[in-house]
């Protein structure tokens, strides 16, 4: 694969898809009760023909995938209906995920009496009708749920801090370095150095619906009005350092808003190597958008990394959304030792900004929550400057997985598959579950690893320890 240019990592691009040490040749993505709609030959009233014969017999292996949560009876009971209707139709295996956190919790403690109880009861239905029994499990976000220190982070290099009374925080942490509240209004429909799409179509200036500012932007009927691309966005370009951390923030209301879910942040970075630099799709605007909502304030936290240049873009992408979505008061502003990772490699370091000064954790100062507390008999004084490096949770592109290149990644996911493969009754494989890798190999310990040096690293260790 050698050296890529990555969404994120300097060294691992997107790595889509799912790497499984055994074929599965046919395997629906619908939920529990699709399935069954799905399967209904072979259940009564609905033969099993020839023709379904001829297409299954050519794959070897025909498993049909599900997820389900082995803590909900009722959800086993569905499973074994399911697995009837598999077997008539003549495919021959199960493969099983967790839906929910329950496989990632048994690298914290022994399965539930009911776990245990609901898998005897998926053993026992399998044997009978001749079905293999495969987990699909095992992912880098394990590691990371077990212990948060493994999470993957990025580096943030010298975060200015100021001391006053006793603590430090982020210069000028308080002060928005880009906000619209005093932005001057511009003709048209839009603020000053912001850009919006079709202004006086979609987007309209709006005096009348405030939150603290003069005006606010107002989206209507985007995808009426963009039926092709659906984009009703407000942007901005922003120059910052490479490698710091920000908060971006939005006041939000909606009027009969149909489409709320597509209301999300994105950030790109215009010359760095990770131009995605925010695009948490799972979470949209960090928390749930009512269709009718009175003022709410939203935030997005992300690392500018190798980029210089940015753009920020707040609204929805949705080719069905009708009804009213205001934004107000928008604001960016630099954050500390926000949701900080560390462990040995990824420590946290204090400097005088002279960099003559390197000052100890335990006797000059205390880390907390977005500041540091100046001990007592501290060498470090009321209204110094400081150098802050820190490493920032990586979740700013949906799951965060933790780094391979710790060694107790790969005994958290021991711990799993040993209590996977007693509960599966010692299964013929595994399916590994990794999907959608987007943050991996920032990790000081994984040294200059290539993206294909990495993943192959990381498969070598799954496969290893499964055949043990």
């Amino acid at each position: 694969m050698g050296q890529l240019k990555s969404i994120f990592s300097p060294r691992l691009t997107l790595m889509a898809g799912a790497i499984s040490v055994c074929a599965v040749a046919a395997a629906f993505r619908w939920g529990l009760g699709g399935l069954l709609e799905n399967l209904r030959v072979g259940s009564p009233g609905h033969a099993v023909t020839e023709a379904n014969k001829e297409v299954l017999s050519v794959f070897k292996r025909r498993y049909v995938f599900v997820r389900i949560n082995t803590e909900k009876p009722n959800e086993v009971d569905r499973l074994c209906t399911l697995m009837k209707r598999a077997a008539a139709c003549g495919y021959n295996g199960i493969v099983l995920g967790a839906d929910g956190t329950q496989y990632m919790e048994l690298g914290r403690s022994a399965p539930s009496a009911q776990m245990v109880r609901s898998f005897e009861k998926i053993r026992r239905a399998a044997q009978e009708l001749g079905l293999a029994l495969l987990p699909h499990a095992l992912n880098p976000a394990d590691a990371g749920f077990v212990d948060p220190t493994l999470l993957e982070a990025f580096p943030c290099n010298d975060s200015e801090f100021e001391v006053d009374q006793r603590t430090a925080k982020v210069s000028q942490a308080g002060v928005p370095l880009l906000g619209s509240r005093d932005a001057p209004l511009k003709h048209g429909n839009i603020l000053d150095g912001w850009a919006a799409d079709k202004p006086g179509t979609i987007s309209f200036l709006d005096k009348a619906v405030k939150h603290s500012e003069a005006a606010t932007i107002r989206m209507e009927d985007i995808g009426f009005s963009d039926p092709k691309d659906g984009m009703g966005r407000l942007s901005c370009r922003v120059v910052l350092p490479r490698f710091h951390a920000y908060e971006l923030s939005v006041w939000v209301k909606t009027e009969e808003f149909s489409d709320p879910g597509a209301l999300r942040f994105l950030v790109l970075g215009a010359d760095g190597q990770q131009p995605l630099v925010y695009a948490n799709r799972r979470n949209g605007m960090g928390a749930p958008v009512l269709t009718s909502q009175n003022w709410q304030k939203y935030t997005a936290r992300f690392n500018t990394m190798t980029n210089s240049n940015l753009s920020l873009f707040i609204g929805a992408w949705s080719r069905k959304a009708k009804g009213k979505v205001w934004f107000g008061d928008i604001a960016l502003r630099e954050i500390g030792l926000a949701r900080t990772v560390r462990r040995a490699s990824a420590p946290v370091s204090v400097l005088s900004w002279d960099r003559l000064t390197t000052y100890r954790e335990g006797t000059d100062y205390a880390v907390g929550e977005e500041q540091l507390v100046i001990l007592a008999n501290s060498r470090i004084r009321q209204g110094d400057r400081l150098r802050v490096s820190w490493y920032q949770r990586g979740d700013s592109a949906g799951a965060t997985f933790a780094t391979a290149s710790n060694p107790k990644y790969f005994q958290i996911e021991g711990d799993i598959a040993k209590a996977l493969d007693t509960l599966f009754g010692r299964p013929l494989a595994f399916t590994i579950n990794i999907d959608e890798w987007r943050i991996a190999n920032w990790d000081p310990a994984g040294g200059a690893e290539s993206a294909g040096e990495y993943v192959a690293k990381a498969t070598r260790g799954y496969i290893d320890l499964l055949k043990k």
